[in-house]
């Protein structure tokens, strides 16, 4: 990922109302989007800048510097605005005129709309990239409250679970590499932005005039590929675009600009030619570094730039086959710290196509009981080494950072992404309990294991999938009754523990579970974390891994995979994302099979796995009676998903009684034809009746061409306040 990437996330789709947010432009109701989906949709014009300012010239930067600005005061005194920054060029100049606008604004005695600046941090940005990200993030501060702008700056950070350690480490996903799914993109920066435009802004609401503009630095001269995505979403310099079913609203204003315009406004504003909340000196030094070249030449009134094409992005991506950027800025004595973070990555890339360090268990019975034998994720030992790797990396930065008087300028892996991986590794059975506490504690008594130089392994071809039998669910053998989110030993002294116990329903089948701590997503108590890792590592790492560690002795229904993932919880140091108990308890139940049948991560042998294994599945043939009992299954499957869509996607005549408008007579205006209800005939209480329904664009269109039911619609549901279903937010 490089380090406009996030500039150039052109905002993502919004879930929620602004609690406070009011209606701006009701005028625009009309122009709202057809209903299409997300595929069909054509990109439709909100609202253009005044002609005035469309008709700006922009041929040299002193014009083209000129227009934006005026375009940024038209927009900053009429709309709510969102800036997605990553503090690279594009986006430090786009935010630079849009600071500078709304200060010259505020001179003048103008308003200025509330806005906000979101930014995110992957925490695997190149530490010079993340320090420039905290140095800008003060300069803005600094700026809005000296001119008193009513905007503040957010920062997005990813979920506990899709950390790189966590989700690397602890076993969950492989690194991106070039060719393959970007998903990193989605887990670091799509995801954790998503989650915070829909706690500071809410929903767009085109239909009813409420919506927040997002602003980009992104420019058609980057790429033929982003030059065309822009030409599909329309998008602009002069004129706010609704870009996708999902109600976004755009706004590119340097979107016809340069590499050499982006980099001479830099330098206008390092050289005190143009003010704004930063120099970018650190900007343009930053990319100096990646490139190995000056990006500014002269410094005289009318200055020259030339464009770098540098990219730098997270210092573990594998998504390109050479770190060019992180290579240039180690030769630097000064970024010489960052050597350990470079070998980290190679290791990383040379041994991705390392099947020997790969698992081979799959996680997913079939259709026919079987689970896929075939290459997966990193296997146990791989795991191991990469914590270890990056363990030592912290410690040796710790270290050197205590010599120079400064804060540690990275970490891997922080004490709650540590247990985390812990934890990870107990519900997957890759380790014995504690194992990766052990590691940190060695590591933190001295041991040392550097990254080593292993050649890049070769592409060889994947072996062709295998099968183990499984049976239909986990507990087939009749061994894993007391599997799961459960502790039994407690429950056999007739206990439930501090947490209890509580029934569930999963698959169908009744279960009983702790009743664990849960929260929004997955995650470790900080203060938790701090107080187990001073009272009680130490006494449970030595159980395991000690002079006198336990023996993995596994007793009836008593499982050695497990324990450590659910000590956490009965500790209420762990909390498990809300609705995922269920699915807890079957990764667990599955863990506990693997662990029966020897191929846990600590006791697996690959050689007696693939004597278990058999080279297609045997498939299953139900009889006549279980045919005829899954095929009436699904038939009522059907039928309840037909209803429930039918309910969803339409109103009845209730609906529009109850939610829209109880004065108005709308059976009367279905019985004269001019409410275009359709008529579903239903059985009830032994008669044929019929269910009339409208869908919500449909009323709409109905609504705006009766102008008296829309005002007796309105002044009803403006009284109900609370209502959760909105006409409009459908509609938009």
């Amino acid at each position: 990922m490089d380090l406009d990437a996030l500039g150039k996330l052109a905002s993502v789709p919004q879930e929620s109302h602004m609690p406070q947010q009011i209606v701006l432009f009701p005028e625009l109701h009309a122009a709202r989007a057809p209903h299409v989906t997300p595929d069909e949709f054509t990109p439709v014009v909100i609202a253009e800048a005044p002609a005035e300012v469309r008709a700006l010239p922009a041929d040299d930067i002193e014009e083209k510097i000129d227009k934006v600005k005026a375009t940024f005061k038209w927009l900053l005194r009429t709309h709510r605005t969102a800036f997605s920054i990553s503090f690279g060029k594009d986006s430090s100049v786009t935010l630079g005129l849009a600071m500078e606008a709304a200060a010259e604004l505020i001179r003048d005695g103008q308003a200025v709309q509330p806005f906000v600046i979101l930014t995110c941090d992957t925490k695997t940005e190149n530490p010079l990239v993340a320090r420039l990200a905290q140095r800008e993030s003060a300069k803005v501060r600094d700026w809005i409250a000296r001119h008193h702008l009513p905007g503040s700056v957010h920062v997005a950070t990813p979920s506990l679970a899709s950390e790189f350690a966590v989700s690397i480490i602890g076993g969950r996903a492989l690194p991106s590499m070039a060719g393959h799914k970007r998903d990193c993109t989605t887990s670091w920066k799509t995801e954790p932005l998503a989650r915070l435009r829909k706690r500071l802004l809410g929903r767009n609401n085109l239909a009813a005039g409420q919506f927040v503009v997002s602003v980009t630095g992104v420019r058609r001269a980057e790429s033929v590929a982003r030059a065309g995505n822009l030409a599909k979403r329309a998008e602009a310099n002069d004129r706010l675009v609704q870009t996708n079913a999902d109600g976004n609203v755009a706004l590119a204003p340097i979107i016809d600009w340069s590499y050499d315009d982006v980099f001479t406004y830099l330098g206008m504003c390092s050289n005190g030619l143009a003010h704004t909340y930063s120099d970018f000196k650190d900007v343009i030094s930053l990319y100096r570094e990646a490139t190995g070249e000056c990006m500014i030449g002269g410094s005289d009134n009318s200055p020259r730039a030339s464009g770098c094409g540098s990219r730098t992005g997270c210092w573990c991506c594998l998504a390109v086959q050479n770190d060019r950027s992180m290579d240039n800025m180690v030769k630097e004595p000064h970024n010489a710290f960052m050597q350990p973070l470079a070998a980290f990555r190679r290791f990383l890339a040379n041994t991705f196509h390392d099947l020997s360090r790969r698992t081979w268990v799959g996680r997913t019975i079939d259709a026919n009981g079987y689970l896929r034998f075939a290459v997966d994720g990193y296997n146990p030992d791989m795991l191991q080494d990469l914590l270890r790797y990056a363990l030592t990396i912290d410690a040796d930065e710790r270290d050197a950072a205590a010599r120079l008087g400064i804060r540690p300028r990275f970490q891997i892996v922080s004490e709650e992404a540590l247990l985390a991986i812990s934890a990870q590794w107990s519900l997957q059975g890759f380790a014995l309990p504690f194992t990766a506490l052990h590691i940190y504690r060695q590591v933190a008594n001295g041991a040392r294991f550097p990254v080593p130089d292993v050649p890049e392994a070769p592409k060889t071809p994947i072996p062709p999938a295998r099968f183990i039998y499984v049976g239909q669910h986990w507990g087939g053998d009749g061994a894993g009754d007391y599997a799961g989110l459960r502790d039994p030993l407690l429950e056999a002294f007739g206990g439930a523990g501090c947490l209890g116990t509580r029934e569930i329903i999963t698959k169908g089948e009744r279960r009983t579970i702790m009743d664990v701590s849960t929260d929004t997503l997955f995650s470790i108590d900080p203060e938790g974390a701090t107080l187990f890792m001073a009272f009680e590592m130490e006494r449970l790492v030595d159980e395991w891994h000690g002079p006198k560690a336990r023996r993995p002795i596994l007793m009836g229904g008593h499982h050695v995979a497990g324990i450590e993932y659910r000590q956490y919880v009965s500790y209420g140091l762990l909390s498990v994302a809300k609705g995922q108990e269920g699915v807890i308890d079957e990764i667990l139940r599955r863990t506990a099979w693997r662990e029966r049948h020897g191929l846990a991560g600590y006791q697996y042998d690959h050689q007696r796995a693939l004597a278990m294994s058999v080279a297609s599945p045997v498939p299953i043939r139900p009889s006549l009676a279980e045919i005829a009992e899954r095929r009436q299954a699904e038939i009522q499957l059907r039928r309840a998903a037909k209803r429930r869509a039918l309910r969803q996607g339409r109103l009845s005549l209730t609906d529009l009684f109850r939610d829209w408008a109880p004065d108005v007579s709308w059976h009367r205006l279905v019985q004269q034809g001019q409410l275009p209800m359709i008529a579903i005939p239903r059985a009830k209480h032994g008669r044929l009746v019929l269910r009339h329904l409208i869908d919500r664009h449909s009323l709409l269109r109905f609504l705006e061409d009766h102008p008296l039911v829309m005002q007796r619609v309105r002044a009803h549901r403006t009284r109900r306040r609370t209502c959760q279903a909105d006409l409009f937010r459908h509609a938009a």
